[in-house]
Formats: structure tokens, sequence, C-alpha cells
């Protein structure tokens, strides 16, 4: 910036050196001068306005990322918990049917046993029944 400020004046003193005298050149200068500062002031206002627009932006920003993180980890906490119940369901039924698959067993071994025994009841009922047949034919 003051590169370009040192090259106004150049210009200025370099074309109007000639023709002006020193007073001309000076009070012009000093119109430069007053536009620069002038230029500068108003530049320095937006760029602080700019600064506290983006303070405010990133205020919000922050505010709303902090306000989706929280949501994400109660989505995140729910999912979990759904989770957990799910397979502990699982793991009831698995087990629920594992007893019941044993019971059945046990209950077929004895319906097996019964129909033996009822099985063997029923020969010696057809035996006795075969030899009071024949003694009776006799």
């Amino acid at each position: 910036m003051r590169s370009l400020i040192t090259l106004c004046f150049i210009l200025i003193i370099s074309t109007s050196a000639f023709a002006q005298t020193d007073s001309e050149v000076l009070s012009k200068m000093e119109g430069v001068l007053q536009q620069i500062d002038k230029r500068l002031g108003t530049m320095q206002n937006e760029i602080s306005e700019l600064r506290s627009e983006i303070s405010k932006t990133r205020s919000e920003t922050n505010e709303a990322q902090n306000k989706l993180t929280e949501r994400v980890e109660s989505m995140f906490k729910w999912i979990v918990g759904a989770l957990l119940t799910i397979v502990g369901a699982v793991l009831a039924s698995a087990i629920a049917l594992i007893a019941a698959l044993r019971d059945l067993g046990k209950r077929i071994t004895q319906l097996e046993d019964r129909m033996i025994h009822l099985e063997s009841r029923v020969e010696s009922i057809i035996l006795r029944m075969s030899d009071s047949n024949l003694s009776m034919q006799q």
C-alpha cells in the first residue's frame, strides 16, 4: 500500500512540477492524502464489519455443529439400546427354544417307554386270549 502511495506522489510531482508552483503541488498532494485517508478509513470499517460478520457466522456454525453432534450422539445411543434389546430378545428366545426342545425330548422318551410298556401288555393280553381260546377248543 505504501508503494502505491509513493508511486502516486511521484506521478503527481513529476507531471505537475513543471507547470505548477510548490504550493499548488503541496495542495494537490494534501488532497490526494485526504482521499487516501478517507478510503483507508472506509476500508478499515468494511474490514471490521466483515470480521464481525465472520465471527457471527463462525459462532452460528459452531452452535449448529454442537446441536448436530448432540443429536447424532442421542440417535447413536437409541440405536445401540435398540440393538441390545433385539440381541437380548433373540438370546432369550433361543434359550426358551432350547429348553422347550429338551422338554420335548424327555416327553418323547417317556412316550416311547409307555409305548413299549403298552406293546408288551398288548402282547401278553393277546397271548392270554390265544391260550384261553386254545383251552376252550380242547
